[in-house]
């Protein structure tokens, strides 16, 4: 199928969704719904009880509740339930004796349920096999599920029969037109590409009966068309209308996996000269990183044909979801730098003081008369990037990224503008080709690994072949913390482990 015939057939899949709706699948499943409500339980006493006593039963029994969801394999296959089924009843062994009576209780109650759960078959895979049966032609069949590591796992049980299965980013990526998805799980789960361009002109969601939000995802740019792609839900059974819309996706959202974040830093006080304002983002791979507001960081796009899979991005545009390529042991930019001062040869020295100079001044005013007044001094003299003027005291940041800012800055600062503005140009272009190098040998590094790999595992480790330099890690950000913290220069950007990030899908 060329691309002119498979625009035309997705078009034609589209006109027939729109015309027909989504079917979603409701299955009848006792065992869930008991446990659906005593996570519930279990969720409110959390947030009843003083401290995080029970934040880590809390963040597994979520993620439990999910993987019921998302794994619809026979148990006997089902590693990814019973593990984390055992990581519950863990918790709540390890809570005994510590507890008020009514929670120990509630945990009692849990733990059976848990046990249920982990000795029987997913109801959704059993409706599943039935859909297939009645389909008429199996092969024109495809199971969605919502991420490669479902779908590895979905494809081992449904091997034996040759039913096709595909994560969502596997088929979006193909060039082909099913008669029928099925997908795993709700639609809320899923990228509203799934039913905006589908890969069939039929749709079905196969969910459990507990799960209470049944809101089919619209494009973000659906409000601002004149024309928007409307899909329609059609339940395949009624359900009791227990509670206002509203409610249902508050109650999904609050059982729903998700980070630990804590208090996080007040910021009551200004960053010490070797200190920045971060905030906490936790990867895959049970890692982390304090990430800064500079201006960009090195990433890494899966979906890219290959020689253009490496590239920056703004640190502002990193979101759950971005691939962070990171370097073990040392900021890639703190690399970068030192690989620019050998570059400039007899000049490094120079180049050195002259940046510890202004970067120096700046920071002196800084701490002398607070951010709040620096910003509005320079505001006023037509700096532009008024928000960026903390990150220019960063010592492996050359200069700002706009050149009249440079020079409104270093004429405030009363710093030789000419001298100054040469060597920091001159550094940068050495940057540059080191920062060139560098996504040469990642490029290569990329290509000959198993991308396929990463997206099951959610991390990839890289060894570029640099004397003295360390591998890199490419990690999926699984979410990123609503608070601040102040820590040192030297902890940024570098991956740290971190069990925050082990419940997080």
């Amino acid at each position: 199928m060329n691309k002119i015939q498979f625009a035309n057939s997705r078009y034609d899949a589209i006109n027939r969704l729109v015309a027909v709706g989504a079917v979603l699948e409701v299955v009848v499943d006792p065992l869930g719904s008991t446990y659906s409500n005593l996570v519930w339980d279990l969720y409110r006493v959390t947030k009843r009880e003083e401290g995080d006593t029970l934040e880590n039963l809390l963040s597994a029994a979520r993620f439990l509740r999910w993987r019921l969801m998302t794994h619809p394999q026979p148990i006997e296959l089902n590693g990814p339930i019973r593990d984390v089924s055992t990581a519950v009843i863990s918790e709540i062994v390890r809570l005994r004796g510590s507890l008020a009576t009514d929670v120990e209780k509630l945990l009692d109650s849990l733990e059976n349920s848990v046990k249920a759960i982990a000795s029987s078959d997913p109801p959704v895979g059993r409706v599943i096999l039935d859909m297939l049966k009645r389909s008429e032609d199996e092969r024109e069949t495809v199971v969605v599920a919502v991420n490669a590591a479902a779908a590895r796992g979905t494809e081992m049980w449904l091997g034996d029969r040759r039913i096709s299965v595909r994560s969502q980013g596997d088929l979006s990526r193909e060039r082909k037109i099913w008669k029928r998805e099925i997908a795993v799980g709700p639609p809320k789960i899923f990228q509203s590409g799934l039913l905006t361009a589908p890969s069939a002109p039929s749709v079905t969601f196969a969910l459990p009966e507990w799960f209470r939000d049944g809101t089919v995802p619209r494009s973000p740019i659906a409000e601002y068309a004149d024309d928007p792609i409307v899909i329609r839900a059609i339940e395949s059974k009624e359900r009791p209308q227990e509670e206002e819309l509203e409610a249902s996706v508050q109650f999904e959202n609050d059982l729903s996996p998700q980070p630990i974040w804590g208090l996080g830093n007040s910021l009551e006080r200004e960053p010490e000269k070797d200190e920045i304002i971060v905030r906490l983002v936790l990867l895959s791979g049970e890692l982390a990183i304090f990430l800064d507001d500079g201006e960009r960081i090195r990433c890494l796009d899966p979906n890219q044909p290959k020689g253009e899979r490496v590239n920056f991005t703004d640190v502002s545009a990193v979101g759950v979801g971005t691939y962070l390529l990171l370097r073990e042991g040392q900021t890639e930019r703190r690399f970068l730098y030192d690989e620019a001062i050998k570059l400039m040869g007899s000049k490094g020295p120079d180049v050195e003081t002259s940046q510890s100079l202004w970067k120096s001044l700046l920071h002196e005013r800084l701490i002398r008369s607070g951010s709040s007044h620096v910003e509005n001094e320079l505001q006023i003299l037509g700096v532009r990037t008024i928000d960026r003027v903390r990150a220019w005291t960063e010592t492996t940041l050359v200069r700002p990224q706009n050149l009249r800012d440079f020079e409104i800055l270093l004429n405030w600062l009363e710093v030789p503008v000419e001298s100054t503005l040469t060597l920091a140009n001159e550094l940068r272009r050495k940057r540059s080709r080191a920062s060139a190098d560098i996504r040469e040998r990642l490029e290569d590094a990329v290509d000959e690994s198993d991308l396929t790999q990463m997206e099951v595992t959610g991390y990839l480790k890289m060894d570029l072949g640099i004397d003295g330099v360390r591998g890199m890690i490419a990690a999926r950000v699984l979410g990123i913390a609503p608070n601040s913290d102040i820590i040192s220069r030297a902890e940024a950007r570098i991956p740290f482990p971190s069990s925050r990030s082990k419940w997080l899908e």
